[in-house]
């Protein structure tokens, strides 16, 4: 997301007259980046995560990623009321736009591939590089397909 929303910088430096136009860009820059990096990440989460715990490491990302918002609207309005608003919002954007910067920095940046579960050799059971070993259970019924006459 950093390199996409880079023309996110934009925003606080919008003013009036033509100058609001800058809000729109930066705006449109912000929210196609934060797309592109939703789809990433949850490509990411599926691939990595075994089948049977899907549901739970998808439901404890949005839990964080959606429950922080009235924390980080809080403090928002707080640095605004103390720096003001334009100060606030370079703060916001600069943060935002060096987010990612630490996955620039780590080992993951070599990846070329997503790594999938390794059959654990002690055990016999798939072990999810994300999670660790899996625990056992229930194979899923086969679907059963509607024959077309």
């Amino acid at each position: 997301m950093t390199v996409l929303s880079l023309p996110g910088l934009l925003i606080p430096m919008a003013g009036h007259g033509w100058w609001v136009l800058l809000f729109g860009f930066g705006s449109i820059s912000w929210t196609f980046a934060s797309t592109v990096a939703g789809v990433l990440l949850t490509s990411y989460r599926q691939a990595g995560c075994p089948p049977h715990m899907l549901g739970r490491v998808n439901a404890a990302a949005r839990w964080i990623n959606w429950g922080t918002l009235p924390l980080g609207g809080l403090a928002g309005g707080a640095l605004a009321t103390a720096l003001g608003v334009r100060t606030t919002m370079w703060i916001a954007v600069v943060g935002g736009c060096s987010a990612g910067l630490w996955l620039f920095f780590s080992p993951l940046r070599g990846m070329r591939d997503i790594p999938l579960g390794q059959p654990d050799p002690v055990a016999g059971e798939p072990k999810s590089p994300l999670l660790g070993p899996t625990a056992k259970h229930r194979p899923s019924q086969p679907s059963r397909a509607r024959s077309q006459s």
